[in-house]
């Protein structure tokens, strides 16, 4: 028969286990914190783009942004790193926030063309003028981009800029938040496909208004956690952490889709 002081003090430690954070202290940042510094650290622009991209992606929490921040070294690192953080901040918020539910939405502002107005295309398209942090057309998507389809369907070279525009809008929002939408976009002069699970519409309406200004509930929310988030860079760096598993495979007219 277990000792209940015993019984007592497996309890308090396994629930401290489950509760402590993922990431044991120490004076040295993990292999993979190094990686992706290391990335970020970069001769090279298009390396470093490429590791910020990566950050992005990844489904980091609030102490994995932590422990980046503070074993970056370079001005460039945590600026960079800042910006990964704002957008996961706000994704972290919305999924708290908001259920992945009603009509869907991507996250951007874009510019529509009929078809013959953009040299060289002979269809309507839609250009990527900004995309929000915190949605998914900010990992997926690039101002810049041009969006010539959705889901293997090109607009119909007969539709005005209007009439895309509309059109774009209205497949968006018939679908479902939480389903994966497939734009045909080309990217760089190369057509390229982009798969795209969509945020709600609700949550962009509520944190986006104005022309795409971040509100102020939301606003404060960053501010909050980046002042977290910097203050870390004078302490030890975390050893390691772990990346929580992603439920997602995860920038206008007004902000509404």
């Amino acid at each position: 028969m277990r000792h209940p002081r015993r019984v007592c003090l497996f309890i308090f430690f396994s629930v401290v286990a489950a509760w402590w954070p993922s990431a044991a202290l120490g004076s040295e940042p993990s292999q993979l914190v190094r990686e992706w510094l290391d990335g970020l650290g970069q001769d090279d622009f298009a390396a470093r783009q490429e590791a910020t991209q990566r950050l992005l992606l990844e489904p980091l929490d609030h102490e994995a942004l932590r422990a980046l921040y503070a074993a970056a070294q370079h001005p460039e690192q945590r600026h960079r790193l800042l910006t990964v953080a704002r957008h996961h901040v706000l994704r972290l918020v919305r999924q708290e926030r908001f259920k992945d539910a009603g009509r869907g939405a991507i996250g951007i502002q874009h510019q529509s063309f009929a078809a013959g107005e953009l040299s060289r295309l002979n269809q309507p398209g839609l250009l990527v003028v900004k995309t929000f942090p915190g949605f998914p057309g900010y990992t997926r998507l690039q101002a810049g981009d041009l969006i010539v389809g959705i889901d293997g369907q090109a607009f119909a070279t007969g539709l005005s800029a209007n009439m895309a525009a509309n059109e774009f809008i209205n497949e968006i929002q018939r679908r479902q938040a939480g389903g994966v939408v497939r734009l045909e976009v080309y990217r760089d002069a190369e057509k390229v496909s982009v798969s795209i699970q969509l945020a709600s519409l609700s949550a962009l309406q509520a944190m986006y208004r104005n022309a795409g200004q971040l509100q102020q509930p939301f606003a404060d929310a960053w501010t909050v956690q980046k002042q977290k988030i910097v203050s870390q860079q004078h302490r030890p760096a975390p050893v390691d952490f772990v990346i929580p598993s992603p439920d997602d495979p995860e920038r206008a007219q007004p902000p509404g889709h």
